[in-house]
């Protein structure tokens, strides 16, 4: 389904696009050392749609005055004239719009991302629009949205937190938010498959001392607001690890460097979920269609509210 977005500026004749993207390829395992800020746009942004095309590999630079003459003859904006002519697919014209309009989602499979992520490669159909919404939603119960940090709990279903936790992640640096998203389950985490990183280091040798904030927390390149803390190793004692102070100490820290803290956090009948909770700033709820029992959410929602947490919201996903 195409996005329905805003026509694209006006291409002119003679713009020369520097150099290729190389499509299909891996992204490097970038470590940061520091935030990229919330408000640093997309050099796409300021491109014209032709030069965003050649860039992504949709289109060679010789077609350009071809697009343009038969843009003008028949009066069609530049994109749709491309289709038109068949050099490029209406998936690749959406995605150009969507960069010209600092909006980034991706082609399906790119990068290697798991097909999870809706809000990444489908943000305009039914459930990237639901994930849009939950987003919404969730900003809706803070008007400064700085420093803040939000775990996202199941009761017993760590596919539909992490599911619900990537996506929103993705939902929000698609939007300018300066995010990070941590995977809190040590014991079954599931984030780095979901990103296609290595999980060698991560929340759990942070918590140790076998690695620091700066050199364990990944940017994910595909989207300018948007990094990563993996879960690590798993540990015999998450539960433990997660209790002691130095996990309160990592997530103050990491609370301040960016906009918000996305945590995907161990479900309610795992370990840790409860020290999890208390060092949230608010917390969500996911309960999975057909496999949460009402018993199991009333029982989360218990643990959440005794550490308190604030509950803002709830969630009921499809997978």
């Amino acid at each position: 389904m195409s996005p329905d977005l805003p026509e694209e500026a006006p291409q002119k004749k003679g713009d020369v696009v520097e150099k290729a993207f190389s499509r299909g390829a891996r992204p490097p395992d970038e470590r940061r050392t520091r935030p990229a800020r919330s408000s640093e746009r997309s050099h796409l942004a300021d491109k014209r749609i032709g030069e965003i095309l050649v860039e992504n590999g949709a289109m060679k630079e010789h077609d350009i005055a071809r697009v343009l003459d038969f843009a003008k003859s028949k009066r069609l904006p530049f994109g749709e004239a491309a289709v038109k002519l068949r050099l490029i697919s209406r998936e690749e014209r959406s995605l150009a719009v969507a960069a010209q309009f600092d909006y980034p989602y991706l082609r399906k499979g790119e990068r290697g991302y798991s097909k999870s992520l809706v809000a990444a490669f489908d943000p305009f159909s039914r459930k990237g629009e639901a994930v849009r919404q939950l987003c919404n939603q969730m900003l809706m119960h803070r008007t400064d949205l700085r420093h803040w940090l939000v775990g996202i709990f199941s009761a017993n279903d760590s596919e539909a937190s992490s599911y619900t936790a990537s996506n929103l992640a993705v939902s929000l640096s698609q939007i300018g938010y300066q995010t990070l998203l941590v995977d809190g389950n040590l014991t079954d985490g599931r984030q780095h498959d979901i990103f296609n990183v290595h999980n060698t280091t991560g929340l759990s040798s942070l918590l140790v001392g076998r690695s620091d904030i700066d050199s364990t927390i990944l940017r994910l390149p595909a989207f300018r607001g948007l990094s990563l803390l993996p879960s690590g190793g798993m540990p015999p004692n998450a539960a433990d690890l997660l209790s002691r102070w130095e996990c309160q100490e990592a997530m103050s820290r990491m609370r301040l460097l960016y906009d918000v803290v996305i945590v995907d956090a161990p479900p309610s009948s795992g370990a840790g979920s409860e020290a999890m909770a208390r060092v949230c700033d608010a917390a969500m709820l996911v309960m999975r269609c057909n496999r949460t029992h009402l018993a199991e959410a009333q029982a989360t929602i218990a643990s959440i509210r005794s550490s308190g947490t604030e509950l803002i919201g709830s969630a009921l996903v499809a997978l």
